[in-house]
């Protein structure tokens, strides 16, 4: 399959392994300069080698393009972009959070193939850190995690934008009602056996509250799903018994004098 014919048209968004740089010109002296989407940096890449890497499958033109009229030898986008996006102060600070992520891993990745235990990767992090002006860098392990993505990924810096770039709204695992009862049981089972823990009263207090909410079975500290009755008729009978196997406080006892 041929490769289509690159068009440096200023305008066109190139992508490259390392994230997408938009055309910004194509000068006289037969160089074009591309800024990065993300970052807004400016670089200066030969047309030829440009070509090259195009030839290669290192860089891809990302429009949809057309063939607009067999007697004109150029191609142009299938849709044509309208005014800019407006973009909120919150966009903006994530692109400069996933522009700092990109900062890291483009610098770890001329170290070779080194971890987080090693010195020169927190080394390395630490360089970046004072050339970017980050007060607050990344711990190796979490730099690690975004260069193993990064790799992953194909060398596709979307990845390390993703996150920043997407809001999520996760859903708590435990609802919030679930967790007053549980709560509220811990505190009424501590008043009431005197001595006791949370973490001694804690399986019986999720116990009473799977029965208040209607569930069968919960998960006691241990991880083993536990029926619920039959937990807490279980429970209750062992503090009878022990009741029981007590001495009662008026129970009267011989004690033998001497000389007896």
């Amino acid at each position: 399959m041929r490769t289509p014919p690159l068009q440096l048209v200023p305008g066109r968004v190139l992508e490259f392994q390392n994230g997408k740089r938009r055309i910004a010109r194509v000068n006289d002296d037969g160089t074009a300069v591309l800024v990065d989407e993300l970052t807004g940096e400016e670089v200066t890449v030969a047309l030829p080698k440009l070509v090259q890497m195009h030839l290669g499958g290192l860089v891809r033109d990302t429009a949809r393009l057309r063939f607009s009229d067999p007697d004109e030898d150029k191609y142009v986008p299938r849709n044509r972009p309208g005014a800019a996006p407006e973009v909120t102060a919150d966009l903006a600070q994530r692109h400069q959070t996933a522009a700092r992520r990109i900062a890291y891993v483009n610098a770890l990745l001329a170290q070779g193939q080194i971890g987080p235990l090693n010195s020169a990767f927190g080394a390395c992090i630490g360089q970046v850190a004072g050339r970017i002006g980050d007060t607050a860098p990344p711990s190796p392990w979490t730099a690690y995690r975004w260069l193993r993505r990064y790799r992953r990924s194909g060398f596709n810096a979307d990845v390390l934008a993703r996150q920043e770039l997407f809001i999520r709204t996760r859903q708590p695992k435990v609802k919030p009602e679930i967790k007053a009862a549980i709560a509220k049981h811990v505190l009424a089972l501590l008043a009431k056996n005197l001595g006791a823990t949370v973490h001694s009263v804690n399986d019986l207090a999720l116990a009473l509250t799977a029965r208040d909410f209607g569930y069968v079975q919960f998960r006691d500290h241990a991880g083993q799903l536990q029926v619920a009755l039959t937990f807490i008729s279980e429970t209750e009978r062992n503090e009878r018994d022990e009741v029981a196997r007590s001495p009662s406080p008026d129970a009267k006892t011989f004690v033998p004098e001497a000389g007896t």
